[in-house]
């Protein structure tokens, strides 16, 4: 087999790997509250930044590091909730989406400041799985991430479609009127959501950290990506997220090997753009039926 396109491979399902928990993460929030949650972005670079300061500086063990780093996809999970749905007196999907963007930005900001455009790195928390085929190695990150990917797609799907908690989380969203006489709290709706989706980010931002530097203005560059990947798939789609982020993955390695690597950072973009053209509500979303 051609060495170039197992070099692809290895690359390409590292960074599918990593576009798909991102787009998990915007798909959860929209599935639940039809809010796009742009601070998502943050949330990865957040987590990823913390992991790799106490694993880096401050000595911490690497599974502590992943652990805080979650935990603080978590907390600004939460607080995105509580500033940009409980404070705001608008409560449509557009102002709150509005709210998150604000978020992201102060969130970017903050961090910049705080860590003076320096990059961090951290090496990976999981057993080391690597392999070689034909001279070209399959690192065990990669392994890994697309493990972590398809076990996220997996929990998220029978999450939404078999357990009462799944399932009045979407009817919340379809109607918040009606879920409420069925015991579904609209609060506790949006916290869970915010919360699951910051958990999300942070752990693509601690699976990034091994693969790539991480920088204060990394997370909007793969949070992009990854929303990308989210509305190709059909925002609210979790199956849809992990196709779509490998298939994104697997395109700009393509182009990255075979083309120009400079054109790469491009090819979500140029896809979402040439496929919504096509088919606006993306390749996998569900269409509702609505009784009248």
């Amino acid at each position: 087999m051609d060495e170039r396109l197992l070099q692809m491979l290895a690359i390409g399902l590292s960074l599918g790997a990593i576009y798909t928990i991102i787009a998990l993460g915007y798909s959860v929030v929209y599935k639940a509250t039809r809010v796009v949650n742009f601070a998502h972005c943050q949330y990865l670079m957040v987590g990823g930044l913390v992991a790799a300061w106490l694993n880096r500086d401050l000595g911490v063990g690497l599974l502590w590091a992943v652990g805080a780093g979650v935990g603080a996809g978590m907390i600004l999970g939460a607080i995105t909730e509580i500033v940009a749905v409980r404070l705001l007196k608008q409560k449509d999907p557009l102002t709150i989406t509005v709210g998150t963007v604000v978020i992201g930005l102060i969130v970017e900001a903050l961090a910049l400041q705080a860590t003076a455009g320096s990059t961090y790195s951290m090496k990976t928390p999981w057993p080391s799985l690597s392999f070689s085929i034909a001279g070209v190695a399959f690192s065990g990150q990669t392994f890994w991430n697309l493990a972590i990917a398809v076990a996220l797609t997996i929990g998220l799907s029978e999450f939404f479609r078999h357990t009462r908690r799944g399932i009045g989380l979407q009817a919340a969203a379809d109607n918040h009127e009606t879920a409420a006489l069925y015991g579904v709290s609209r609060t506790t709706t949006t916290l869970s959501v915010f919360l699951i989706a910051g958990l999300l980010g942070g752990v693509g931002g601690v699976a990034m950290v091994p693969v790539t530097l991480m920088t204060s203005s990394l997370g909007l560059v793969f949070g992009l990506k990854g929303f990308a990947a989210a509305t190709l798939g059909g925002l609210g789609s979790i199956p849809g997220a992990l196709v779509v982020g490998l298939m994104i993955g697997l395109m700009e390695a393509f182009f990255a090997v075979y083309v120009s690597a400079a054109l790469s950072s491009i090819v979500a973009f140029c896809v979402m753009l040439a496929v919504l053209l096509w088919r606006p509500t993306g390749l996998f979303r569900e269409v509702a039926v609505e009784r009248v």
